[in-house]
């Protein structure tokens, strides 16, 4: 590695001189090739964020649209349980007891 004081270079000989150049491309070089990796895995990073968020926002779609399926599930339970009964056996089954029979109202026993 090349101090940061260049010496005086008058004072040099040419072998000193040369050693001196030689020691300051090296480090260039090594220098870039740190700066390329660094690079590279700075695009690596950028790929993950950008697949993750990709996830992320998808995710986020497919929750709203089960929230959604929630809320209609629950404007009415009855109705919704009688189809789910009725596809499964051909007809329609009664509501389980624990169940309300108007939304919003629940059987006081």
């Amino acid at each position: 590695m090349v101090s940061a004081a260049l010496p005086d270079l008058d004072q040099l000989d040419a072998e000193a001189l040369k050693a001196l150049l030689i020691a300051g491309h090296n480090q260039l070089l090594e220098q870039r090739a740190t700066l390329t990796a660094l690079h590279a895995e700075l695009d690596a990073h950028r790929q993950t964020l950008t697949a993750q968020s990709e996830q992320l926002r998808s995710s986020s779609e497919r929750i709203e649209h089960l929230k959604l399926l929630v809320d209609r599930f629950a404007l009415c339970p009855a109705r919704r349980w009688e189809r789910l009964e009725g596809r499964q056996d051909g007809r329609s089954k009664s509501l389980p007891s624990e169940w309300p029979t108007h939304i919003g109202t629940r059987d006081a026993s």
